[in-house]
């Protein structure tokens, strides 16, 4: 066998160690590869940060230090029973918690020294020469390598990616947090409307009662009980409305909680007290500490950079180192031949100008989420923190007390009608008075804890400072 030879394809150059012409071939792949890779190197932009882009370390999220509540077990269900418990099992964390895990197996897949595997061939075959038959065997090995720290660059966008499915997690973890908590108050003022309803039905069942003893023994005209009856079924479907409005918000808080049946226990609990927003370099301070959405922002910044940089060295080319050995039976002699070898595909066509395009585009897109959110957060804290103290004046002038008050005006009309001061009509008009003042000083109340609700999620964090019976905790 006098050459061993080999065809690659185009771009690519192969060079056989020993063969002298190969080295003006060498020199010229060594020009286009220089001039490729240097055409394939970046321009850097200067990334001009905006709010929120420093990468600040995760505020541990403020998670009830009690016992996990017995699904099958619990009489009664705390606001920190249940935060506790959806923090293990609610539904959107144990999907964020996954994605993490999907991230760690990244990095495992960036891990290994040598991306490609080697290449062996052998081959055997025979030579003809004037009916003369003679054998040939060749083998050889090829390992194909990086030059340019591709490796460590692969391990590094993984790691950043990791970092931001982790802080990803806490997102989820605080929505969850969060909704949980304005669900859990949500809950309680249905609760109270129940009650209220339940007031409202046994104070028209009473004035029924009243007006038919008095229309039969003649003291009322018998329209009357008619009037006293259609009162009291109308209380009675205020009930049910109430009623299917309270189980609704039981059933959607053990859906996001990650409640296993289908009804939530008791809860036990009062709403918080109606108070005015913090101060507002207060709030923007907790936002800056706390808010998950900005950290895992700017870590996806910091993810796309990392791919721009992987990107760029993935244009450089990938040289294969190689050793061949032939073998071939002549006539009075056996020839034996040792190559090694190193092919370098040339970047002239394709320097991964695709790659490098979409994550130039990618990094574009991930600054701009970045510092929309650092700028639209602050006037959005402004507007919710405005919000709580706007629903605290309302609550205050309806009162906290929303439901004794209810009852003691209901006790008021039903002495008056039993004293005869006023007819049944006249019940009627005030009865729809009062329950029309109770249902807006309840609707003023909603709208407090959907604005403190509001408040948090922009916050990251809850708006008061966390009480004594919970600790700051990390998943």
């Amino acid at each position: 066998m006098g050459e061993m030879e080999r065809t690659r394809g185009i771009g690519e150059t192969f060079i056989t160690i020993g063969d002298s012409r190969s080295m003006a071939v060498a020199l010229v792949c060594l020009g286009l590869l220089a001039a490729g890779c240097t055409s394939s190197q970046a321009v850097h932009h200067r990334d001009v940060q905006g709010p929120g882009s420093r990468i600040e370390a995760a505020a541990p999220l403020p998670v009830p230090v009690v016992p996990l509540p017995d699904p099958a077990t619990v009489k009664q269900l705390s606001l920190d029973q249940i935060l506790a418990h959806a923090d293990r099992h609610a539904p959107l964390i144990q999907v964020a918690r996954r994605k993490v895990a999907l991230g760690e197996a990244e990095v495992t897949a960036a891990s290994p020294l040598l991306q490609d595997n080697p290449d062996v061939a052998v081959t055997a075959g025979g030579r003809t020469i004037g009916g003369d038959g003679f054998f040939l065997f060749e083998a050889s090995v090829e390992q194909r390598f990086e030059i340019a720290g591709e490796r460590g660059l692969r391990i590094e966008v993984a790691e950043e990616r990791h970092k931001l499915s982790r802080a990803q997690l806490e997102e989820a973890r605080w929505e969850v947090h969060r909704q949980v908590h304005s669900l859990f108050s949500e809950a309680l003022m249905d609760r109270e409307q129940l009650e209220a309803a339940d007031r409202l039905v046994d104070f028209a069942e009473e004035l029924r009662d009243i007006a038919e003893k008095r229309a039969r023994v003649g003291d009322t005209p018998a329209f009357t009980g008619i009037v006293a009856r259609a009162e009291a079924a109308q209380a009675g479907q205020e009930r049910v409305a109430a009623k299917q409005q309270y189980d609704s918000a039981l059933l959607q808080l053990a859906e996001v909680a990650g409640w296993p049946s289908r009804r939530l226990p008791k809860l036990a609990g009062v709403l918080p007290p109606v108070r005015k927003a913090p101060p507002l370099g207060e709030l923007h301070a907790k936002a800056r500490r706390h808010q998950p959405g900005l950290r895992s922002r700017a870590l996806a910044v910091s993810a796309a950079e990392a791919q721009v940089r992987m990107e760029d060295r993935e244009a450089w080319p990938e040289p294969a180192l190689g050793f061949a050995y032939g073998r071939e039976g002549e006539a009075g002699a056996v020839a034996q031949v040792w190559l090694g070898t190193l092919s370098v595909p040339v970047p002239i066509w394709n320097r991964n100008q695709g790659g490098r395009a979409r994550a130039r585009a990618a990094r574009a897109v991930a600054r701009a989420e970045r510092d929309a959110a650092g700028s639209w957060l602050q006037a959005r804290i402004v507007r919710a923190a405005g919000a709580v103290d706007a629903a605290a004046e309302r609550v205050t002038i309806y009162g906290s007390a929303i439901v004794p008050v209810f009852d003691h005006n209901l006790k008021l009309i039903r002495r008056a009608y039993e004293l005869g001061e006023i007819d049944i009509h006249r019940v009627s008009q005030i009865r729809e008075r009062v329950l029309s003042n109770q249902q807006a000083a309840l609707a003023a109340l909603a709208d407090y804890h959907q604005a403190v609700a509001t408040l948090e999620a922009l916050l990251g964090t809850e708006v008061w400072s966390v009480s004594a019976g919970q600790k700051r905790t990390t998943p």
